[in-house]
């Protein structure tokens, strides 16, 4: 097993450099945990002892780094769960998961720690700052510092454990249910192939032979580019009409599964004095009311109505021009991609050949250095993959931070088609020195071309993950630390979590930005500003789709927690995998977190006017200390008003593409 430092049970944190991730890689994985576990138990049975005061020093703070280190740990098992592909390792993975979760759950349910930490907040006699009080109410699970009759505390106690066990039950049976697939639809002879390429129609005649049948066989993979494509209308009316009839369901375990969980959270609001979830729920963020996201996504679909008449009246002039007189459903997504391509907007895949890895990865660094005045470097140190990056950022020519990159697929890898952000070490002062936080971005980019920072070719679209996913890492690395307070993303309100993602994310549409990372795969020129130009015109095209997609979303599972109604409720498969992701009534943090960031990134716009840089530093500067670093320490609306020097506003739209 690698060496351990035998001065701190917590030598995975103590290291003051990068993380040595052997000792979490099996066989070493169970070793590391029984070491952490067993100091947990000692440090707990002390706190409890009676002769512990329950002063910050002598109590709080010990606790609340039990916690840390806790969290700490299953944030590393977790990225192995995501990033590492063995049987052994994925088995370690599960056992520890389990084992952590349930030293959390314990830490959480001692009736000995609860009552000390509550009779201390409510004794008033150690004045406390905002993010100490926080610290206690996180362990008391949010729950009111005022008393609770003990049959109260303790009924409040089983519904939030049935909940907790209710959701992995139907997240488990979810993942097990296989993906809703319609039927194929057979049509005759007398339909035309014509828009959809020369093969269309002797591979469908094929796949109806082999099925036993006359005309022809279209399976649901080629929907989408017959309801694009296809010039025969009776072609896209019978398709859509098709899978109209053939929706996706939800088995009735799970659809009652579901009804009991929306029942167990109404149970659990009004036993914390909430009249309904989405109360609750909503209780701690920035709109911190049902009726203030109403408000809000009540204005959202006021700027959204613009473009959409906007748009409709474009489909109807196109759809003129094409022939048709009266435009159907089926019309839609044929008119669109007309205007599309008379617009020669260009698909993401095409722009693949601008971006290579060694070109995005210089331009990124020089990027965050310019704005932020931190300098990225990339170590040979090893992580839990060959293919993984480590990045060191540096100020005044000090380590201050350790970023992980595990961007691109491989086989086993459970990260396909996703990108995570994983907060793995909190910095603070200790023994060994300082010791330098870090995160780690685990992604499956750049499925059809090289795998590694040398040969692999980005799309603009993986681009745009990769800015979001470390908008979310510089927001741990570049915040306040504190050796006994949550994570920087926990400490900020949970509607205003995605706005340091979306707000990095502008910067990857800007001329001045892109040319730094690109150089074409042929002349190696960097990418010209007509180019840029269209892509900012697709990705518009695009928005409106994805803005209502969420905004309808946000509107359904704010109902879904607010409704009072015992009846049983229907629910969308969407629906139901946005619930069982925790995302209920906070899905509308999705757009107000947009609004925050556009509205933060018009003063950059604003000071580059004319023929300034978008790369300002004195910005970036102020975006650091009055966003990030005050995270936690005063409210998102006090920090965006001390960045701008007047009060947040709901910034539109449809002023910037995502």
């Amino acid at each position: 097993m690698p060496a351990l430092n035998q001065n701190t049970p917590f030598f995975f944190l103590d290291h003051p450099g990068p993380l040595d991730f052997a000792l979490f890689l099996a066989p070493h994985t169970d070793a590391t945990i029984d070491r952490l576990l067993a100091h947990v138990q000692t440090t707990l049975a002390e706190l409890e002892s009676t002769c512990t005061e329950a002063t910050w020093t002598g109590f709080i703070a010990p606790l609340s780094q039990i916690d840390e280190h806790l969290g700490q740990a299953y944030c590393v098992v977790l990225l192995l769960e995501y990033a590492c592909d063995t049987p052994a390792q994925q088995k370690a993975n599960a056992h520890n998961q389990t084992r952590l979760l349930q030293a959390w759950k314990n830490l959480r349910e001692r009736p000995i720690l609860r009552e000390k930490l509550r009779r201390f907040k409510l004794a008033g006699n150690t004045p406390l700052t905002s993010e100490q009080r926080g610290i206690i109410d996180h362990f008391l699970d949010g729950i009111l510092a005022e008393p609770m009759e003990p049959g109260i505390q303790s009924q409040l106690q089983a519904i939030m454990e049935e909940t907790e066990n209710l959701y992995f039950s139907l997240r488990r049976m979810r993942a097990q249910q296989s993906d809703h697939v319609p039927p194929a639809l057979m049509v005759t002879d007398d339909i035309s192939f014509e828009g959809l390429g020369d093969d269309f129609a002797q591979q469908t005649r094929i796949a109806a032979e082999s099925r036993g049948q006359p005309g022809y066989c279209i399976e649901p993979h080629d929907w989408p580019s017959i309801m694009h494509y296809a010039h025969d209308r009776t072609l896209r009316e019978a398709v859509f009409r098709h899978e109209l009839c053939h929706p996706a369901d939800i088995p009735a375990p799970l659809q009652e599964g579901f009804n009991a969980l929306l029942d167990l959270k109404r149970q659990e609001a009004h036993l914390q004095g909430f009249p309904d979830h989405s109360t609750l729920s909503l209780h701690s963020n920035m709109l911190c009311s049902p009726s203030q996201v109403t408000q809000f996504l009540d204005e959202v679909e006021r700027q959204l109505h613009v473009d959409r008449a906007s748009q409709r009246q474009q489909q109807l002039t196109w759809a003129n021009e094409l022939g048709i007189a009266h435009l159907e459903p089926w019309d839609e997504e044929y008119v669109m991609q007309a205007m599309r391509d008379d617009r020669q907007l260009p698909h993401d895949e095409s722009t693949r050949e601008w971006f290579p890895a060694s070109r995005v990865f210089a331009g990124l660094f020089e990027m965050v250095e310019q704005v932020f005045g931190v300098r990225l470097s990339l170590l040979e140190d090893k992580a839990w993959h060959p293919d993984v990056r480590c990045v060191r950022l540096e100020q005044n020519g000090e380590a201050t931070g350790y970023l992980y990159l595990d961007l691109f697929e491989r086989p086993g890898k459970l990260a396909a088609g996703s990108a995570f952000t994983f907060e793995l070490r909190k910095g603070r002062d200790g023994r060994a020195g300082r010791i330098c936080p870090a995160a780690a971005i685990v992604a499956s980019l750049n499925p059809t071309t090289g795998t590694d920072s040398e040969t692999a070719w980005f799309s603009h679209s993986e681009i745009g993950i990769l800015f979001h996913e470390l908008g979310h890492a510089l927001h741990h690395l570049l915040a306040e630390q504190s050796p006994i307070s949550p994570r920087a993303f926990m400490r900020t309100e949970p509607d205003a979590m995605e706005m340091p993602a979306f707000f990095l994310q502008r910067f990857c549409w800007e001329d001045e930005v892109l040319q730094k990372m690109s150089a074409h795969a042929d002349s190696g020129e960097p990418i010209p500003p007509e180019i840029t130009a269209k892509l900012r015109e697709a990705a518009a095209f695009e928005r409106l789709r994805l803005q209502t997609s969420i905004l309808n979303s946000s509107r359904g599972l704010l109902a879904l927690s607010t409704t009072g109604n015992e009846t049983p409720l229907p629910v969308s498969p969407a629906a139901l995998d946005d619930f069982l992701l925790g995302l209920d009534a906070n899905f509308y943090g999705y757009l107000w977190s947009r609004t925050l960031a556009i509205d933060l990134f018009a003063a950059f716009r604003q000071a580059s006017a004319g023929h300034g840089s978008i790369l300002n530093r004195d910005l970036g500067a102020r975006y650091v200390r009055e966003i990030l670093q005050a995270s936690g320490q005063r409210s998102m609306d006090r920090s965006i008003e001390a960045f701008h020097g007047y009060a947040s506003r709901v910034a539109t739209l449809r002023d910037y593409p995502d």
